[in-house]
């Protein structure tokens, strides 16, 4: 039960009995003699606790970088006695998946989200189909100490309810090494949503989260997008129009780092008409591609989109009335770097210099000439 590819967790699970017993000492026996054990996994099978401390016995100082249990029908606390003491004898562990295990009881939880925070190595940790809506087991993970190391986190399908809790928020407002979340399956709602995203504003190292499959409405979600790809607030989500009036000074302060998933519903998709300058999923993040990119193209593709609508000039009036001149050649910068960067269709080069044209003509064009001639 070790190295190889890992198997279905569709398969029948295979019940303990006394039967097998010989069978798990060989098992046992073998492991001891192998030198190093890259992989280490358990799944669909069902061991006593005797048998599991005989296995465990035979795994430590052996090694392991991965190690999976899953769908093991444990009958008490002895799997997650198991987990813990093979991770305290490999500190090598960078990948553990507990995947749909249920706890014989909440300090079971508590003892293995320690003994992971506690672990100097592990990197991607999979907490799957186990905790049965707790959400104290979300806040062990995220309010202690030892979470520096952690890259990756699914805590996917566990019907957790936050009931306003907020630990989640705050621990990706501090900026965290985190790169990937995975909360699907959940029963986050629209206020947890725009809590977590409005935490993405001062997060820069995260790449992926997934907030599909929650209890977000599709108002919610509209929102959300709203937040946290435009950077800006949703005042009525029932004016698809309110989709077409962010703020250069709001996209800009946005997060352009974390690609989120489980966002764009039905509200949005509602706003692609025919305008082909404003396609709401051109303005999603990109976690291939860098911040600047990201940014870049939100950028540029706001001026398109208010230069089809006519509206470029009086929306930079608005939003720059006090220092309107100094802020001229950033713009023009701005419009030209981002469309030479960010080209990602043939309208992105045709609407270059019709943007750059109407901004020459119409906007502070006198003021620039006439302070040229002083």
């Amino acid at each position: 039960m070790f190295g190889g590819p890992r198997p279905d967790n569709s398969e029948s699970l295979i019940l303990s009995d006394t039967i097998l017993n010989p069978h798990w000492e060989e098992l046992a026996n073998a492991l001891q003699l192998i030198g190093c054990i890259d992989v280490l996994y358990l799944a669909n099978v069902q061991l006593d606790e005797r048998t599991l401390q005989r296995i465990e016995e035979s795994v430590r100082q052996k090694g392991i970088t991965k190690f999976d249990l899953t769908e093991n029908g444990f009958g008490g606390g002895e799997g997650a006695q198991f987990a813990i003491d093979v991770l305290k004898s490999n500190r090598s562990v960078e990948d553990f998946r507990w995947d749909t295990n249920s706890f014989h009881s909440t300090e079971d939880v508590y003892k293995l989200v320690d003994a992971v925070l506690e672990h100097p190595a592990i990197r991607r940790l999979y907490l799957v189909d186990s905790l049965n809506e707790d959400i104290a087991a979300i806040k062990r993970l995220f309010g202690g100490v030892g979470t520096d190391t952690l890259l990756n986190v699914d805590v996917s399908f566990n019907d957790i309810k936050t009931n306003g809790d907020r630990c989640i928020p705050v621990f990706l407002s501090k900026n965290p090494q985190l790169e990937r979340l995975i909360l699907r399956g959940n029963h986050l709602t629209d206020d947890d949503a725009l809590h977590i995203v409005q935490a993405l504003k001062s997060n820069t190292n995260l790449r992926y989260l997934d907030l599909g499959c929650n209890d977000v409405s599709n108002e919610g979600r509209a929102g959300v997008y709203m937040l946290a790809v435009l950077g800006s607030s949703l005042s009525d989500p029932s004016d698809l129009k309110s989709f077409r009036k962010p703020t250069l000074i709001g996209v800009s302060v946005a997060n352009h780092t974390c690609e989120i998933h489980g966002i764009f519903g039905k509200m949005i998709t509602n706003v692609e008409d025919e305008s082909e300058d404003w396609n709401t999923k051109i303005f999603l993040n990109n976690n291939g591609k860098s911040a600047r990119w990201n940014r870049g193209g939100k950028l540029f593709w706001l001026h398109a989109a208010r230069h089809h609508q006519g509206s470029n000039v009086s929306r930079l009036e608005s939003e720059f009335s006090g220092d309107g001149m100094g802020l001229v050649p950033h713009v023009f910068a701005c419009i030209n770097t981002c469309s030479t960067y960010w080209k990602r269709t043939d309208f992105t080069v045709r609407c270059n210099l019709s943007v750059l044209f109407e901004l020459v003509r119409d906007w502070k064009g006198p003021e620039m000439y006439q302070f040229h001639q002083a």
